[in-house]
């Protein structure tokens, strides 16, 4: 009687821990780019632009690790915590492919001269995003990043990315 007893309290224990490790990102066997984390952003994306999740994760990732590179880690924090998965959205930017030097060249200069939402094209084309896409994506992501974490946040992106 006690035996069964105390296999009863380990199953229970087990039936616990499990339920507690499915809702924790990555071992829940769900990947995080799909995450009810990012989803708000990604949703709002692939809603509104027609795009694919990973166009939608790798576009965002490539504009806001623009903003980081240009704000520094300590200016950039505020937007990172107004977009809940941004480790996950700034992983999913692809690496740039020298596109960028390219587009300084067609600009008549250097790659400094690519500055600004061109900086990004190279990513969205691996992405198979036109360079125009980069002009959709940011209204929709300055619309997420007002309602979640204010005008002021919202403001400091704008100010980088127009």
């Amino acid at each position: 009687m006690k035996n069964n007893i105390l296999k009863a309290s380990i199953f229970s224990a087990l039936i616990m821990i499990v339920s507690a490790c499915s809702s924790i990102p990555g071992l829940s066997g769900e990947s995080e780019s799909g995450s009810s984390s990012t989803m708000g952003l990604i949703s709002a994306l692939t809603s509104q632009l027609g795009v694919s999740n990973d166009q939608a994760m790798g576009g965002s990732g490539a504009l806001f690790g623009m903003a980081k590179q240009a704000l520094g880690d300590s200016d950039f924090a505020a937007i990172s915590d107004s977009v809940p998965g941004m480790d996950s959205i700034l992983a999913a930017a692809p690496q740039s492919s020298g596109l960028t030097e390219k587009l300084g060249g067609m600009m008549g200069g250097s790659a400094e001269k690519a500055t600004g939402l061109a900086s990004v094209a190279g990513s969205f084309s691996e992405l198979g995003l036109s360079p125009e896409m980069t002009g959709k994506f940011v209204p929709v992501i300055l619309d997420y990043v007002k309602s979640s974490g204010g005008e002021g946040v919202m403001n400091t992106l704008k100010g980088i990315w127009q």
